[in-house]
């Protein structure tokens, strides 16, 4: 094997192409992202970004000249169009044609919208990359100046951060969320109430068991006020959906890949063709705890730091998204296969390919174990 693709140069992306390098891989590695900026991380977007404590050089996974030095191919700004399995490459929008023995698609997650009428109108916003970061930023400080209120839609891990954020701003928010609790995947309903209690503490008003049924605009066609179940008219000068995430399987599904949900992918990560794997929010893998496929993070206890992070709080739970969750994922999921969710956890730089399984699945044999090949 000479040559791996990597599509998507977020963190799942970045971290694997550091690992295949350390773990021995000589060959060549091309790193393809959409997004112009270098691979960074996504959890502050939602907190010190906005917040303006953090700039988006802070963000950035590793320096220009970290990548270079290990000889991995940065190829930013050009989207990857489409994926020819027959030839084993990926054409970019740029025309640009990169040739693989293996590829990887770390293609990621795109933020879900409502389908409520006026969701289309502007000052609507959603947030997962640096530039929609960067818009909200300057639309919370707008509306901060108009003395404007902030809707946020979904109480999840990103509405109630958004909304944290907005109200150590000075900005007034509200939190719309359909369920009966808040963070009702993730917490218990201890925790939520202590969360929702913490909100209302600081000033965020939290509103359950309420759907938005329409958002109205002005003249301008900007929004300024949502409706809800019931009738209810909340201001709304500045709307964010916090409603979940949809996988990035357009790609896979394109080239004839199988997915549902996602791109589905078995315990060593590999997609219905053997030559292309997929990790991160984008795939989803086989769990006999849950009888079917399932997306990174589900029924994740927090994971140790591994071997390959360099910067930040990069935790690798499934909430952080951090790092490349699947590889952690598949070795958890191992362990819950055994019963055993304590011992669910990364074990170091020594493990082979059972405790690395995308790599151990990648690289030649003798790679897996660390030593260095051609």
């Amino acid at each position: 094997m000479s040559s791996v693709v990597i599509v998507g140069a977020g963190q799942a992306g970045a971290d694997t192409a550091a690992a295949l390098r350390g773990r021995g891989f000589s060959g060549r590695i091309a790193l393809v992202g959409e997004e112009e900026a270098l691979p960074y991380r996504r959890p502050p977007l939602s907190k010190g970004y906005l917040g303006g404590t953090v700039d988006a050089g802070d963000l950035e996974l590793l320096p220009a000249s970290s990548y270079a030095d290990q000889g991995i191919d940065l190829v930013l700004g050009d989207r990857a169009a489409r994926i020819d399995p027959e030839e084993r490459s990926v054409v970019l929008d740029s025309g640009t044609r990169l040739s693989y023995d293996r590829l990887v698609l770390a293609t990621g997650a795109r933020p879900r919208r409502l389908p409520v009428p006026g969701a289309d109108l502007d000052g609507v916003m959603t947030l997962r990359g640096l530039a929609d970061a960067a818009a909200l930023r300057e639309a919370l400080r707008g509306t901060l100046r108009e003395g404007g209120h902030l809707l946020v839609v979904g109480g999840g891990f990103v509405g109630l951060e958004l909304a944290a954020t907005a109200r150590g701003m000075g900005l007034e928010a509200t939190v719309v969320e359909v369920g009966p609790r808040l963070m009702a995947r993730a917490l218990s309903p201890g925790m939520s109430e202590h969360l929702r209690a913490e909100h209302l503490r600081q000033g965020v008003r939290v509103l359950l068991r309420r759907e938005v049924a329409a958002l109205r605009g002005d003249a301008s066609g900007h929004v300024r006020v949502a409706e809800l179940d019931g009738g209810e008219r909340v201001q709304a000068d500045l709307v964010v959906f916090g409603v979940g995430v949809r996988p990035g399987a357009e790609l896979a599904a394109a080239a004839g890949l199988e997915v549902g949900d996602g791109i589905l992918v078995d315990r060593w990560l590999r997609t219905s063709d053997p030559a292309i794997h997929a990790i991160g929010d984008c795939a989803r893998f086989p769990s006999a705890r849950y009888s079917r496929a399932v997306a990174p993070g589900v029924g994740a206890e927090r994971l140790r730091p591994g071997p390959l992070r360099r910067r930040g709080d990069l935790r690798g739970s499934g909430a952080v998204r951090g790092r490349s969750v699947v590889l952690d994922g598949a070795v958890r999921d191992q362990a819950a296969d055994r019963g055993d969710h304590r011992r669910a956890r990364p074990r170091g730089d020594r493990g082979g390919p059972l405790r690395w399984p995308l790599l151990g699945a990648v690289l030649p044999r003798g790679a897996a174990a660390g030593r260095r090949v051609g």
